[in-house]
């Protein structure tokens, strides 16, 4: 999955980045500028897409530190087949394939927009998927749903108001959805919800649509955002080779996260064959713990000893792992730490881009 096109709009130091001039990536991409120029942002803002935040109401979030505005970011990822494969039911598959982009120059895309409010309205923060919407401001989803809650809600508060007069009401001010619903459904609430939804799917060619964020189609959400989404691993900027190369530096984090893939599978692999070893150890550590126990109640008659030993952890093997490069002209294979510092530097960058075109294709690295 790609991030091809990313709208900001109000966020940290952008303050309109959409339509014409969106921020455009091709794949392997290189920000490149002069100091406090934003680069550093157009990261924060794809962070603030793609990830929940305990600051969204932090007034750094906001253009100019002006609370009073709406902070929008969308992003548009090109999706393939191996991306909705990995949605193991199948109905939510459809669904998220049903969901994707095929209009306005796009192609198989997923559209997400996080937006969040401004402070004076609570300044919350929410995440929706972009769909094809009318322009037509009547025919609008906020412009329908308004409606169609007024003169349900009549029904309920004026005497006299029954559910024909809301049948009518709705006819006359929406003819085009009346079509999608069933006639003896016209006097239903929910009916002319999902009539509207039809209608809109239907796509008339005698309305025009434009991408909206909208509600993601029902369960579906978590899906879209915990399986197809891509994760962000953000590698700070790399100042001293000397700690990137530690095992707490950018190269402890790039092995721990290449380990991420392997993690479930080794542990397997591991309790399966070590289970015998731990069994034979608790078996014979038993004399000792009768021992240890006897000397210990001495002293202290209530108390007696118990050995549990650790089971091995495949991360701390991982974490632990010897980087080797091979020097083909001296034909000697050298510890990361005995090569220069431009061949430390390039290793990390080498398993950066290694994560994420390799191991997991649904990863941005930033």
């Amino acid at each position: 999955m790609d991030l091809e096109r990313l709208e900001v709009r109000n966020h940290r130091s952008i303050k309109d980045q959409w339509g014409e001039n969106a921020i455009t990536f091709e794949g392997l991409d290189c920000l490149v500028g002069k100091n406090n120029v934003g680069k550093t942002n157009i990261i924060s803002a794809i962070k603030y897409l793609l990830e929940e935040e305990d600051k969204d109401k932090d007034e750094e979030l906001y253009w100019n530190k002006d609370t009073s505005l709406t902070v929008e970011v969308r992003g548009y990822f090109e999706v393939t087949e191996d991306d909705l494969e990995r949605i193991e039911d199948e109905g939510k598959r459809e669904k998220v394939r049903e969901s994707l982009l095929h209009e306005n120059g796009f192609d198989n895309h997923l559209g997400i927009c996080r937006t969040t409010e401004p402070q004076e309205d609570g300044g919350n923060s929410s995440l929706q998927i972009i769909q094809p919407r009318p322009v037509d401001d009547r025919l609008s989803e906020d412009t329908f749903d308004e409606y169609w809650n007024e003169q349900w809600n009549k029904t309920n508060e004026e005497d006299g108001f029954t559910g024909t007069d809301y049948r009518d009401a709705m006819q006359e001010e929406y003819p085009e959805v009346a079509e999608h619903v069933d006639d003896d459904s016209l006097t239903q609430m929910n009916a002319w919800k999902n009539g509207y939804e039809s209608y809109i799917d239907s796509r008339p060619e005698d309305l025009e649509f434009e991408p909206k964020p909208t509600d993601f189609p029902s369960r579906t959400k978590q899906s879209i955002r915990d399986v197809v989404l891509p994760d962000v691993i953000k590698i700070p900027a790399i100042k001293e080779v000397e700690d990137a190369a530690q095992a707490s530096g950018e190269l402890g984090e790039m092995t721990d996260a290449l380990y991420s893939e392997l993690e479930e599978d080794i542990d397997d692999l591991l309790d399966d064959r070590l289970e015998g070893v731990y069994d034979r150890l608790d078996t014979s550590s038993e004399s000792f713990e009768s021992q240890i126990s006897e000397y210990l109640k001495q002293a202290f008659r209530d108390y007696s000893v118990n050995l549990d030993f650790n089971q091995i952890e495949s991360q701390r093997l991982f974490r632990d792992v010897d980087i080797r490069i091979k020097d083909e002209q001296l034909e000697d294979t050298l510890s990361h730490e005995n090569v220069g510092e431009g061949v430390r530097r390039v290793l990390v960058f080498s398993m950066l881009r290694t994560h994420p075109s390799l191991v997991k294709p649904h990863t941005s690295v930033v």
